[in-house]
């Protein structure tokens, strides 16, 4: 069995806080759009935990996004969906993996003793259905099957930009 999952997580592309409101837009007067962000990069509202995609890149302060998710005084952060450094996790003592909500999946380990870990994926919004699941759950099959190389890494093709990697 493969030892390990790649899993590609986004590289931080820009952040700040809006600096207006624009229904369906983010406007932030201190940035450099142009330079640092491209059509398809996921911005992340963290001050409400919302998600969009950017749409069209208007300037240098404007981008133009697939919800209206930001106003006035409200930070974010964009991820990029072309840049981003992989990450592993164990494909071994995997309990369960779990479409947790519309942004996050979540992997529970088994460690013997009573013992368990959970990681949680956090990716792009997933409007419906378990696809980022079964990603996660089709490479482990592939790591399955691979019995006899025990240092294979199985690559995750994953069905929305993930953000974030974090162990509880």
């Amino acid at each position: 069995m493969a030892q390990f999952l790649s899993i590609p997580v986004a590289n931080i592309a820009d952040s700040g806080t809006a600096s207006e409101t624009q229904v369906g837009k983010l406007v932030d007067d201190g940035q450099n759009f142009l330079t640092t962000v491209a059509i398809g990069d996921v911005v992340h509202n963290t001050t409400d935990n919302t998600y969009a995609t950017v749409t069209t890149v208007t300037n240098d302060t404007t981008l133009v996004l697939s919800a209206d998710i930001m106003a006035d005084t409200e930070t974010f952060v964009i991820y990029s969906a072309t840049s981003y450094t992989t990450q592993l996790i164990s494909a071994r003592n995997i309990s369960i993996v779990e479409q947790l909500s519309v942004n996050a999946v979540t992997v529970l380990y088994s460690l013997g003793s009573g013992a368990a870990d959970l990681i949680t994926i956090t990716h792009a919004t997933q409007a419906t259905g378990y696809a980022m699941r079964d990603a996660i759950q089709n490479a482990l099959v592939q790591a399955y099957v691979v019995k006899n190389a025990p240092d294979v890494v199985i690559p995750v093709s994953v069905t929305k930009t993930v953000i974030g990697i974090g162990i509880a």
